[in-house]
């Protein structure tokens, strides 16, 4: 068997035009299970570090209490960088 580890999917989504939608979800037997998720009135599903890192924090807070560390986060686009 290979390691084990718990995969993490981090996505972001737009509401009505107007919101961003900010979910981190275990990935499990094909299924994403909510673990965190943050509504922001962003009309971009670009956000940047100053709304990530909230939402990150308390996964990690999550991820600790339960003393899980060996943790792969996939994620896509939508996540504001500077070259």
């Amino acid at each position: 068997m290979g390691p084990a580890f718990l995969t993490l999917a981090l996505d972001t989504s737009i509401l009505f035009g107007r919101f961003c939608l900010i979910r981190v979800a275990v990935l499990y037997r094909g299924r994403a299970v909510p673990l965190v998720s943050r509504v922001l009135e962003h009309a971009s599903a670009q956000v940047g570090t100053e709304q990530l890192l909230p939402v990150l924090a308390e996964v990690k807070g999550l991820l600790d209490f339960l003393g899980l560390h060996d943790v792969r986060l996939l994620a896509d686009r939508g996540f504001a960088t500077r070259p």
